[in-house]
């Protein structure tokens, strides 16, 4: 990974801690029960049969997906989730263009829809833009702080928040923090792969560190 010189970054980020510290992780309850959108629930069961489909559809053959992804935004553009999926569908068919422009009609249209955020802020981690990406987090370490209004989460939200979480403080050097979302993860059974990726950023942030240490010693020498 490229280190980027993000030193005015930091001295605006540590500014802002002491001013409003990161929520530390409160206690939240989590289910594996599904827990759509009323919007959705409302919708015949055909409709949500189809979405069903194309979501394991798109694992397998993304490309396929598209055109009936494309379907239910044009029949049911009021639905968040369908959005999603052909965000995802774009995405995992190597159309990065097609994606974005999905990606930040989301982004506009369902500002609260949290994958919708999480991609966004995944999008803006790739291109190592923490700060904007801090401020949408704005401090906020627990799924009741960026939601107070919902006292329940689905499991795939709490894996997906504590996944991109981490992996931004891992990015930012905020080691601490981001073994607080791999602690999470692991409390809720995440599959590995989501922990092992921020591990890996952790481990290059330490090798960095090293680095730099052993030139600056080299210099002195």
């Amino acid at each position: 990974m490229r280190k980027k010189n993000t030193t005015g970054f930091q001295s605006r980020l540590k500014a802002r801690r002491e001013k409003k510290p990161a929520q530390p992780a409160e206690t939240f309850e989590y289910t594996d029960e599904p827990l759509d959108a009323p919007e959705f629930m409302a919708l015949p069961e055909a409709i949500k049969e189809e979405y069903h489909a194309l979501l394991d559809l798109i694992k397998i053959h993304s490309e396929e997906a598209i055109e009936g992804c494309l379907n239910l935004v044009e029949n049911y553009p009021q639905i968040a989730m369908f959005h999603n999926n052909l965000y995802t569908a774009y995405q995992s068919a190597g159309r990065s263009v097609e994606a974005h422009n999905i990606l930040l009609k989301m982004r506009k249209q369902f500002p609260t829809y949290l994958f919708g955020l999480l991609n966004y802020i995944t999008y803006l981690l790739n291109q190592e833009r923490f700060e904007e990406t801090f401020f949408l987090i704005d401090g906020k370490m627990d799924l009741h702080l960026m939601y107070p209004q919902r006292d329940l989460f689905q499991v795939s939200e709490v894996i997906a928040f504590y996944s991109v979480l981490g992996r931004f403080f891992a990015m930012i050097d905020g080691a601490e923090l981001a073994m607080r979302c791999i602690a999470i993860l692991e409390e809720v059974g995440a599959d590995p792969s989501h922990i092992k990726r921020i591990e890996l950023i952790l481990d290059k942030m330490r090798e960095q560190k090293k680095s730099f240490l052993r030139n600056f010693l080299d210099l002195k020498a």
